[in-house]
């Protein structure tokens, strides 16, 4: 069950709608190790920044960054267990950090060129 929902915060869908986001932030709180912070407390923080993300770019910003949070809470627990859990978390961290990356590329790109230019180069 752990390690279905650890694949899903693993592997990243940089184009979500804001339900979509706020379903992607509900399953990778399931799997923050805070013992004085409970999902929901840190799920209602969150909600708030999400209502006033202006743009996509910022909303997958927010996404990427609870991830990343995520998975460096639970990577010492899959340490101590050993297995394929931890390389799994290892790779999941660099696809955060990969798709951050190519995040602020895109930004600037839209920056630069707005909308339709943005369309024309990355579609």
């Amino acid at each position: 069950m752990v390690s279905t929902s650890l694949e899903s915060v693993c592997n990243i869908n940089p184009h979500l709608t804001r339900l979509q986001t706020l379903n992607e932030l509900e399953s990778t709180f399931q799997l923050v190790l805070e013992p004085d912070l409970s999902p929901s407390v840190l799920l209602s923080n969150w909600k708030g920044k999400l209502s006033n993300m202006s743009t996509d770019f910022e909303l997958v910003e927010l996404v990427l960054s609870v991830r990343f949070h995520a998975l460096l809470s639970v990577l010492p627990h899959y340490k101590r267990s050993g297995g394929e859990n931890e390389s799994l978390i290892q790779s999941g961290l660099l696809n955060v950090l990969s798709t951050k990356a190519s995040l602020a590329i895109e930004a600037q790109q839209y920056q630069k060129f707005g909308y339709v230019g943005y369309c024309y180069y990355y579609h």
